[in-house]
């Protein structure tokens, strides 16, 4: 995956500022990561008819299906400010994976893995409280 990420073009990264350019890629990948979703449950119900049928699920349409749900999911980053990288077709196909491969710290505070906040019942240097020390 990481592979076609490397064939010589880099990935269209539109930073803060361009927000109007923004506003227009997020509206035309809003477009097509509406149509993907309905291609893929279009692909899941081929799917069911095939494993009923075949008693066993068809690997390419298997495979393919994951791909269209890396790409949608690359889409819905970008949509929601998770990444900054534009998705394909302005971008190699798998930029958004490497982005957070190589950014792992931004990609996993991004998907919510941060450290819950501690929830404190008193204001911080009060003094409120049984001892005035802070909960760890």
């Amino acid at each position: 995956m990481a592979a076609s990420a490397s064939n010589g073009r880099k990935p269209l990264v539109v930073g803060h500022r361009d927000r109007w350019l923004r506003l227009l890629y997020m509206v035309i990948f809003a477009i097509i990561g509406y149509t993907v979703f309905w291609v893929i449950l279009f692909l899941a119900a081929v799917q069911f008819v095939l494993a009923w049928i075949n008693g066993e699920p068809n690997d390419n349409l298997r495979d393919f299906a994951a791909k269209l749900d890396r790409y949608l999911l690359s889409v819905v980053d970008f949509i929601g400010y998770a990444s900054d990288v534009v998705p394909f077709p302005l971008s190699p196909l798998d930029a958004n994976v490497a982005a957070a491969a190589a950014a792992p710290t931004a990609a996993s505070g991004a998907r919510g893995t941060t450290r819950p906040r501690s929830r404190r019942t008193k204001k911080p240097g009060t003094g409120e409280g049984a001892s005035g020390a802070e909960d760890g």
